[in-house]
């Protein structure tokens, strides 16, 4: 069930497809219940009055013997006493929620945002306390379990990875092979606050670093949906291109004619997938270490700091090479395919199995 769907499976088939007039709320509507009712912030963004009726229709048929919730926000439902107590419950965390909700109280943000941030920090060390025992949870690398680990060690839980697109895998592939020119691409949507603060460390951190090694062999493109009015301004001062609600024909030429993306995140919670979207395209990307987790094998030329100047000489010595060879994309492409959301689904499913045999997966 998705903020506005409901969609069925039978062995891997779509046998029902239903859409319900639902949206979610206003960010300022959401954040300001959550100061008003002590909540959390997605919470009261996403958990609709409508949203809430439908999911509690479906949870209380006895059919579902198991259930993943997308966030803990979406646990709530449990708080219902006519739920039944016999499934098996599972959330799917997303990201590292109390680092997130740390890092948006830094004092570089206004007075509301860190309020909202505060009390949905406070909210999530409450919920822990009464109801970790009642889900296992999964996380989607080791540096977010072991940010949970920080305030509940004792939590059940697994890891398990976000996956790539088949799709983008399958396509045809766009070869480039310029050592000309420099194309730098962020994608992500551009009215989340995560998103604008990348872009603004891009800008103040990585930016002139690489402008003033690259001149005008360096171009930057920032692609994504809804830009607010602050990732708009940032673009045209710095005089990079952006492009606005493009379509997915439109983003995979964007990807696939791009010499390097770049995640330069000075805090990340779910970027895992634009790393992915990336490789998935044969496109390598630039990142900082906040987006890798260290475990992680970082495939060549991809590179991974958060000096400047190792994301310059990096680019020199690649546009010295002449660009990003083919056989390197092809490559990139074949490392993602290890990613695949068919690959990744299948491991998980037969590690839950070995967590709780006695459960109803099927």
């Amino acid at each position: 069930m998705g903020m506005d769907t409901i969609r069925r499976y039978e062995r891997g088939t779509v046998v029902e497809d239903i859409e319900f007039p639902n949206k979610h709320r206003d960010k300022r509507l959401a954040s300001v219940q959550t100061l008003l009712f002590q909540g959390h912030y997605l919470e009261r963004k996403f958990n609709t009055k409508l949203y809430t009726q439908r999911a509690l229709y479906y949870l209380q048929k006895p059919d579902y013997k198991t259930v993943l919730y997308s966030y803990i926000s979406t646990t709530f439902l449990q708080k219902y006493s006519s739920l039944r107590t016999n499934q098996f419950s599972i959330i799917c965390t997303q990201n590292d929620e109390f680092k997130w909700f740390e890092d948006l109280q830094s004092p570089n943000l206004s007075v509301f945002t860190r309020l909202v941030a505060w009390q949905s920090y406070r909210w999530l060390k409450a919920w822990f306390a009464d109801w970790q025992d009642n889900f296992l949870f999964l996380h989607v690398s080791s540096s977010d379990a072991k940010g949970f680990d920080r305030y509940f060690p004792q939590h059940s839980r697994l890891l398990m990875s976000v996956g790539a697109d088949e799709e983008d895998i399958d396509c045809e592939l766009t070869i480039t092979n310029s050592s000309e020119q420099i194309t730098l691409l962020f994608v992500g949507s551009l009215s989340a606050q995560m998103n604008y603060d990348a872009l603004t460390c891009f800008a103040q951190k990585f930016y002139p670093v690489l402008h003033n090694r690259l001149g005008e062999a360096l171009s930057i493109q920032i692609v994504g949906s809804s830009p607010s009015s602050l990732v708009q301004q940032l673009c045209s001062s710095m005089n990079w291109n952006l492009h606005a609600n493009v379509s997915d024909t439109e983003l995979r030429s964007l990807l696939q004619t791009a010499s390097f993306s770049i995640l330069p995140f000075n805090y990340a919670t779910g970027a895992k997938l634009k790393l992915l979207k990336s490789l998935s395209n044969g496109l390598p990307y630039l990142a900082t270490p906040y987006v890798v987790d260290p475990s992680d094998i970082v495939p060549v030329p991809c590179y991974v700091s958060n000096d400047p100047k190792g994301w310059a000489d990096h680019l020199m010595g690649v546009q010295t090479q002449g660009g990003v060879s083919p056989e390197e994309r092809l490559a990139l492409r074949s490392f993602a395919r290890q990613f695949t959301w068919r690959n990744v689904i299948s491991q998980l499913f037969t590690r839950l199995q070995q967590y709780a045999p006695s459960a109803n997966l099927d």
